[in-house]
């Protein structure tokens, strides 16, 4: 009888999930997918991210080694919306790979501090986090999940502007087909609504964000993916889309100096007092 019972729960259990193959897809995938209770549609994305970023050659320069992603919409948005006034067909759409030589367990700090001057890119120029759940839970690890909010000063392409920014992250075990188990965390970050620049014209109107740090014994992979638009005139999405790369690099940079506690890249100061916000 209890083989039956095991045969018949067998049988009902299906195939295992399946996620894209194909990076700008798969992409899609673990932004729609990340608010999911059950895990098992992640888990596959990230085996198979995991495929792809062990395959790199991290000795290129990174940008040569950045992605151009299809356009973020529809259900690949999961619970998420397009700002009002924003068009998804507008965004500049990027992803770029790399390796930290700091542990997956270091990279927490990354995201717990709540002055994220200088571990964001050179055109945020002062940037503040709140935290919307316990942080010492997720240091520890006993909690899977911290909510955050982060103020931003950005200056970039001769446009300054302030914005809020909503960024979840997660923790993962994931196990391979040989039974071993790495982890993950991975970030997802959006704005809810369009942000006007200083001289009340230009504008931020969308900013989506997929960030994936993947366990690689002592060292993390980190995978950086963004869709965003910019309303500037005189810019092109070339010169953004260059803007956008060289910003992502200089994160990837900016992190591993901030974990090895020697920063000298950065141009701000992340003591400064914060800017008198008028927008």
């Amino acid at each position: 009888m209890r083989c039956s019972v095991l045969l018949v729960l067998a049988a009902c259990a299906g195939p295992p999930p399946e996620a894209p193959a194909e990076l700008g897809q798969l992409g899609l995938f673990l932004f729609q997918h990340f608010e999911d209770d059950d895990t098992a549609e992640l888990e596959a994305g990230f085996r198979n991210l995991a495929g792809f970023l062990r395959g790199e050659d991290y000795s290129l320069d990174p940008r040569d080694r950045d992605v151009s992603m299809p356009d973020l919409d529809g259900l690949a948005l999961g619970e998420l919306r397009i700002p009002e006034g924003a068009d998804a067909a507008e965004q500049v759409s990027v992803a770029i790979s790399a390796r930290s030589e700091h542990a997956l367990d270091a990279q927490v700090a990354l995201m717990t501090d709540p002055v994220q001057t200088c571990i964001e890119s050179s055109a945020t120029t002062w940037a503040g986090r709140d935290f919307q759940s316990d942080v010492a839970c997720f240091e520890s690890g006993d909690c899977d999940r911290l909510d955050t909010l982060t103020e931003v000063r950005r200056d970039q392409l001769f446009v300054k502007f302030w914005y809020d920014q909503f960024k979840a992250y997660r923790s993962f075990e994931v196990e391979e087909e040989g039974g071993e188990v790495f982890r993950v965390i991975a970030g997802r970050a959006h704005n809810d609504r369009l942000f006007v620049g200083d001289n009340g014209t230009n504008e931020l109107e969308q900013l989506f964000h997929l960030d994936v740090y993947l366990e690689d014994g002592a060292r993390t992979l980190r995978w950086f993916s963004m869709w965003s638009s910019i309303s500037v005139v005189g810019v092109s999405d070339g010169i953004y889309r260059t803007a956008v790369v060289n910003g992502l690099e200089e994160a990837m940079e900016y992190g591993e100096e901030y974990l090895s506690g020697v920063q000298e890249s950065c141009p701000h100061d992340r003591d400064a007092p914060r800017p008198e916000r008028e927008t």
